[in-house]
């Protein structure tokens, strides 16, 4: 993890909505919309950036070929937002095993 940022808590605002969509960018899983919901909905909303920092092992390297191949470079890096199935496909196309992707799970 890299930094830990309190968006909301016991329902009080720490951030504001449109700062925490465009704080979000293109480092979440999650669409526009999601953010707003879960914006809206929870009382406590924590986000936490974390690098991965792993090697995908010999032979699974994930290049820049095979991601614009596969439609993930369509635009300047900073700009692509991946979705969640993106993330799981790329770290797949690693040769990571599904079981150890940690995200959304409970």
């Amino acid at each position: 993890m890299t930094n830990l940022c309190w968006v909301k808590s016991d329902g009080r605002e720490k951030v504001p909505l449109d700062e925490f969509v465009i704080y979000a960018g293109n480092k979440t899983v999650y669409p526009e919309e999601e953010l707003r919901k879960i914006y809206d909905s929870e009382p406590f909303v924590l986000m936490i950036t974390a690098i991965y920092d792993g090697c995908l092992g010999e032979r699974n390297n994930v290049n820049y070929d095979w991601l614009h191949r596969n439609g993930f470079f369509e635009c300047h890096p900073y700009k692509n937002i991946l979705k969640h199935d993106d993330v799981i496909r790329i770290l797949k196309q690693g040769g990571i095993d599904e079981d150890d992707i940690v995200i959304d799970k409970p």
